[in-house]
């Protein structure tokens, strides 16, 4: 896997928390498909509904760290890594492995599947 691919999918996770982390709900739209399968603090919801949450959540900061990347084939990828937040709710600070299945369509990479859970 080249480290171009892996800064790109770095980037776009990196994006995905930069929006969450203000709650901007549409930003965080473009990056998850809205028929996504998402299984984050114990919810399972799809990315049109995570969407609306996020409107209402606001970090202090986050941090990406032991960032990898498996190519399952050319319009599919796995992302896996620990994000470390920091916010109000308790139930959102802390460290979590993080894992998403990004898909390709029309040239447009979007989180089809994210699953967290929370590390000790």
């Amino acid at each position: 896997m080249s480290d171009t691919k892996s800064t790109m999918f770095y980037s776009l996770e990196k994006a995905m928390y930069d929006a969450f982390s203000i709650g901007d709900s549409s930003k965080f739209a473009e990056l998850v498909r809205p028929d996504a399968l998402m299984v984050c603090g114990g919810m399972r919801e799809t990315g049109e509904v995570y969407t609306q949450i996020v409107s209402g959540v606001r970090l202090h900061s986050f941090e990406i760290s032991d960032f990898i990347i498996h190519e399952i084939d050319n319009s599919n990828v796995l992302t896996n890594y620990i994000v470390t937040i920091a916010c109000p709710d308790p139930m959102l600070s802390g460290p979590f492995r993080v894992s998403s299945l990004w898909h390709c369509i029309d040239c447009t990479w979007k989180i089809v599947f994210n699953q967290d859970s929370r590390l000790a």
